[in-house]
């Protein structure tokens, strides 16, 4: 799951590439999905899975799953990670502000991840973005 998953965000940059991603994003979905079926427990697979989901167009499934996703974790940073990527993306940047300070809150390693991921590129020129993560 992982590796399609990682082909697919790479394909979704990539000029030309939008059906590859789609098809890589669809295998790690399967796999994801296959996965969940022998420990549904497992919130990082979960938290994949939302990305996945997330970025096939699937955004309110890949919202509920986050919530999920919380719980399992008890809001671990990774799990926030999660959350953050989808809030943004679905358009509620405030929400995903503050779960980027609440993941930094719970560790500090995960500022280069919000400040390099490209999903949170239109996210970076806010004022609490800059306050909250730094200028990258």
């Amino acid at each position: 799951k992982i590796a399609w998953g990682r082909l697919a965000e790479s394909s979704r940059f990539l000029e030309g590439m939008t059906a590859q991603a789609a098809e890589a994003y669809q295998t790690a979905i399967e796999l994801a999905e296959d996965m969940l079926r022998i420990n549904d427990q497992d919130w990082q697979t979960q938290g994949m899975l939302a990305t996945y989901l997330l970025h096939s167009g699937r955004a309110d499934e890949a919202a509920l799953m986050v919530v999920r996703v919380l719980s399992l974790s008890n809001r671990k940073p990774e799990a926030l990670y999660y959350a953050a990527l989808v809030a943004h993306v679905s358009g509620e940047s405030e929400r995903a502000l503050d779960m980027i300070a609440e993941a930094l809150a719970g560790n500090e390693a995960y500022r280069y991840y919000f400040a390099n991921d490209p999903d949170f590129e239109s996210l970076r020129s806010s004022e609490r973005f800059q306050t909250v993560v730094g200028p990258g």
